[in-house]
């Protein structure tokens, strides 16, 4: 809470705090405690204010949820950007993996000024159900769109480097099918799946092969433990002039989401677990946490002409601000 405190960011001087007006009329504008300089967060929080208080009227983070948040260190006010991020072509994309089970990736880089930059987040609703080699294809065709095709590239120009969950690589098979053609969900990402299509007349089942991407995903690491330190030191850290060392773009909905509403699981006496609770959050939070248990790591290189060296911004964030 004290690191969180300290690295909010403050109202730049002069700048206008917002206004609006409401259906009746009414003139309203928005002071948030960053704007008064005598005000005391920290006194202001002690006694009767919940966790959840502090966050949502404090922290600004409206998706603050009820409970032991597990990241008590992520305020939107700060680690959340206030523009679309830059992505850089010559700068390799980091995509983060949680499989098996739900699936959840997250896409990220390293930019000039050493940010972590979570760039965009993907994942299912919480209540849908789809498959490794679906989930590979809507991974494929956000970064085709959003960042291949706006800087005249193709998928394979794009250079990624992959972590996930070491599970992801234990061959699992599927109903009805044998021991020896299982393949793992890091396996279908790298070669593909085959598909049973139907059956012929003499009831022998007909067969599609679809091709993987060449992903190769190396393990981050297994402990929970070891992933909350590497999420929760990028959280505390400032690189540059004071810059947060961890920032999201506001585009990645999802992932603000999950940081915000991972929380300890409550257990029936009324305290908490020492455990986060395993959910929709825990999902998108680990594909993060993944990555950052490898990303000082020397990543391997790759023979390539980029065609740039400047960043461009993602058609995405163009719709979006002509909006």
């Amino acid at each position: 809470m004290d690191a969180t405190i300290r690295n909010l960011k403050s109202v730049p001087e002069g700048k206008i705090l917002p206004m609006w007006r409401t259906r009746s009329g009414w003139c309203c504008v928005q002071i948030p405690w960053m704007a008064v300089p005598t005000y005391d967060l920290a006194d202001a929080c002690k006694g009767q204010i919940s966790e959840e208080d502090i966050r949502r009227e404090y922290l600004l983070d409206w998706l603050a949820s009820r409970g032991k948040t597990v990241l008590p260190e992520f305020a939107p006010h700060w680690h959340v950007a206030d523009h679309q991020l830059d992505f850089y072509p010559d700068t390799p994309l980091v995509l983060g993996w949680d499989l098996p089970g739900t699936p959840a990736c997250s896409i990220l880089q390293v930019n000039p000024y050493r940010q972590v930059c979570l760039l965009g987040s993907l994942q299912p609703k919480e209540q849908e159900s789809i498959g490794v080699y679906e989930f590979g294809q809507m991974v494929a065709e956000r970064l085709l769109r959003e960042f291949a095709i706006p800087n005249d590239m193709t998928l394979a120009d794009l250079q990624l480097l992959h972590y996930g969950d070491p599970t992801g690589s234990k061959m699992i098979p599927r109903p009805g099918e044998a021991p020896q053609e299982a393949r793992s969900c890091y396996d279908i990402l790298d070669r593909g799946v085959r598909l049973i299509m139907g059956h012929d007349a003499r009831g022998e089942p007909i067969h599609e092969d679809r091709s993987g991407w060449g992903w190769r995903v190396l393990p981050g690491a297994v402990g929970i433990t070891e992933r909350l330190e590497a999420l929760r030191a990028r959280l505390r850290m400032t690189v540059g002039q004071g810059l947060p060392a961890f920032v999201v773009c506001p585009t990645a909905k999802d992932a603000i989401k999950a940081l915000s509403s991972y929380q300890y699981k409550e257990l029936s006496e009324g305290r908490y677990s020492d455990f986060p609770d395993k959910n929709w959050a825990s999902h998108g939070v680990d594909s993060i946490a993944y990555v950052l248990t490898r990303i000082n790591e020397q990543p391997p290189k790759r023979d390539r002409h980029a065609p740039s060296g400047e960043p461009f911004r993602s058609q995405a964030a163009t719709r979006s601000r002509q909006r």
